[in-house]
């Protein structure tokens, strides 16, 4: 019954009766019931988003630790490169004590390290130009089979038992051309596949995933040497590198931009050396991180000779040295990963290129197991933290359409750390291999010192810095 203004009623509502007012009356008393309901509801939801969240300790020590793991396809990656990191430590670590084995000498450590290094040295700037030219996932998967492949025949030959030295040197090489391509692939399609605001979180994470895989690979590794022998050893390395398969054959996403022609012309290689070239605090970078592989780093391979020829220890003592070195990195990792990069990349790069060679000569005359793992794992935190702030200025530096090629140029300068491992060992055949650690790292310490009095003195005249890229559209 409609009602005027004074609450009288009108005349043309005199046919309707009590029912119909008394419907409209719980009507809209059911209308204020619900508004009423909708109000408090909201209420006790604000009240309690407004009290502070009860965190248990795993929670404030975690914080955003492994926030980019929600992204499901960068898990998909995250775990896949997990389980190729593992096969790729596990079996560095069962080749070189084959080829100590075999061999009987540091140099042929060396040697093998260095074909490792000239594939990635000559075929990075392809691997590059591979990656942005064709799609990311699929090189992935190339790779990938590549490695299973080599792994299988080596594994095949010593069965056999006519697996030699050149044998070895062929599988280094081949694998160092499988990394190749497989790394510029690998961080472009992270970058496509990871929101820009994680993206740092993820390059923190991948780094503590490739240190993980540094402890438990080799520690593995160097029990089973021990215990059941080598077959095992590269029949698990087979069964990891199937797993990376799986999960990279369950990436959903697909690239958005069309796959070129893949043509020697079109690809232009020489763009990524230029962009750099023209961007400061790239160049910057790659020449630290030259500097730092070829003294800093190149020790890796002489792992096997330091433990057996200077420490005397055995496969299980040589696990412990390279688990040491992983754990200190993992935990490196780690602690970027919860609080972040931050500021002063070039800085904070300088700083670790020069720790690291100096720590390097305390290595080589630590004379002892007790000495060197906890050196090691010093070592292996600075290494994650240099890894880290170079992958991060990469990406935040090179546009998508050039990431692939600029990697491919990282990879060349990561390249020389292998490089670098021929003329140490031929050093340590000559005085040993301690105290050809020790020398090695001195001459990395100086040029550091060298290159940072440089760039002091000719900073005020330098050019304006590059400003970062573009971040890619998340997909």
């Amino acid at each position: 019954m409609r009602t005027s203004w004074t609450g009288e009623a009108s005349s043309n509502d005199a046919p309707r009766h009590a029912p119909t007012r008394l419907m409209e009356v719980a009507a809209a008393g059911l209308t204020v019931l619900s508004s009423g309901i909708a109000l408090s509801r909201r209420t006790a939801l604000t009240a309690t988003a407004e009290r502070p969240a009860t965190r248990g300790v795993t929670g404030t020590l975690t914080g955003e630790m492994f926030s980019s793991l929600s992204v499901p396809d960068y898990r998909r990656l995250y775990f896949g490169n997990m389980a190729f990191q593992f096969n790729s430590w596990m079996g560095g670590l069962t080749f070189g004590w084959l080829m100590l084995l075999i061999g009987n000498s540091p140099f042929w450590l060396g040697l093998s390290g260095a074909m490792t290094g000239l594939a990635m040295t000559c075929m990075s700037p392809l691997g590059g130009a591979f990656a942005d030219a064709w799609d990311r996932r699929r090189s992935l998967l190339v790779t990938q089979t590549t490695a299973i492949v080599v792994n299988a025949g080596v594994a095949t030959l010593y069965v056999l038992d006519v697996l030699s030295i050149w044998h070895l040197l062929v599988a280094s090489l081949l694998m160092g051309m499988s990394f190749t391509f497989n790394m510029p692939a690998r961080q472009s399609l992270m970058a496509e596949i990871v929101p820009r605001p994680l993206l740092p979180n993820a390059t923190a994470l991948q780094t503590a995933s490739m240190n993980l895989a540094r402890i438990t690979g080799p520690s593995m590794a160097g029990f089973l040497l021990s215990t059941v022998g080598p077959l095992f050893v590269m029949l698990l390395g087979l069964c990891a590198n199937t797993w990376t398969v799986t999960q990279i054959l369950s990436i959903r996403h697909r690239s958005a931009k069309p796959s070129k022609a893949f043509t020697l012309k079109s690809i232009r290689i020489t763009d990524g050396f230029r962009y750099v070239y023209r961007t400061r605090p790239l160049l910057d970078m790659m020449l630290v991180v030259t500097i730092s592989n070829i003294f800093g780093l190149s020790y890796v391979q002489m792992l096997p000779s330091f433990a057996r020829d200077s420490l005397h220890l055995d496969a299980a003592g040589l696990g412990i040295l390279t688990s040491s070195m992983g754990g200190g990195a993992l935990v490196g990792s780690l602690i970027m990963a919860r609080v972040g990069i931050g500021q002063h990349h070039s800085l904070m790069m300088r700083g670790a290129a020069f720790s690291i060679c100096l720590l390097l000569l305390a290595l080589g005359w630590s004379g002892s197991l007790w000495l060197a793992a906890p050196l090691l794992a010093l070592i292996g935190s600075l290494t994650a933290l240099l890894t880290a702030l170079s992958i991060s200025t990469v990406q935040q530096y090179a546009p998508d359409e050039l990431s692939g090629r600029v990697f491919g140029v990282y990879m060349v300068c990561t390249g020389l750390t292998n490089i670098g491992s021929l003329p140490l060992g031929a050093i340590a055949d000559r005085i040993g291999t301690d105290h050809a650690i020790g020398v090695w790292g001195s001459i990395g310490a100086c040029l550091v010192l060298a290159f940072v009095g440089y760039r002091t003195l000719t900073e005020p005249r330098a050019a304006t810095v590059a400003q970062p890229a573009d971040a890619p559209t998340p997909s």
